[in-house]
Parts: structure tokens; C-alpha cells; sequence
């Protein structure tokens, strides 16, 4: 998904307006605050995504903030896995 967000606003629009594709990203950033066991290359490729996707400064200023992208992000940050 990122590689298909990477170079075309329509391609980044269109990402956006399935429905799974944020509530996958959402949740897979958010799995580490419920302690649920993800992996590390997903929560990568979530990152990568959301990269591709902050691309665009129209989607950045709407979707990524009504789905408190940002705030999921500074807890993956702050996060301390368990061991």
C-alpha cells in the first residue's frame, strides 16, 4: 500500500477512502497500547504507509487527524515492549 501511495495523490485518495485500509492502520499502530502481540515488520509497513500517505497535505490536515494518526504515533514512540 505504500508503494501504491508513494507517487499519485489519486492513489493516496483512494487508500483513504477504503474503508479498511485506515481502520488497519489504526489498529495495527494501536495494538501495542492494548499489549496485544504484532509484529514488528507490520507495524513497519503501517509506518511506511502512513508515510506515503502524509504526503498529501489535503489528507494530512483531514483523514490522518479525524483517525488521531498522530497520537497513535507518539505512543508507538514512547512505547516499552515487554519481555
Amino acid at each position: 500500500m505504500a508503494e501504491l501511495a508513494a507517487m499519485r495523490e489519486a492513489s493516496r485518495t483512494q487508500l483513504v477512502e477504503h474503508p479498511i485500509v485506515m481502520t488497519t492502520i489504526t489498529r495495527v499502530l494501536s495494538s501495542n497500547e492494548d499489549d496485544e502481540r504484532i509484529s514488528p515488520a507490520l507495524l513497519i509497513a503501517a509506518c511506511r504507509c502512513l508515510t506515503s500517505l502524509s504526503r498529501s497535505v489535503k489528507l494530512l490536515r483531514t483523514t490522518l487527524v479525524d483517525c488521531s494518526i498522530g497520537s497513535l504515533l507518539c505512543q508507538l514512540v514512547r512505547w516499552q515492549p515487554t519481555r
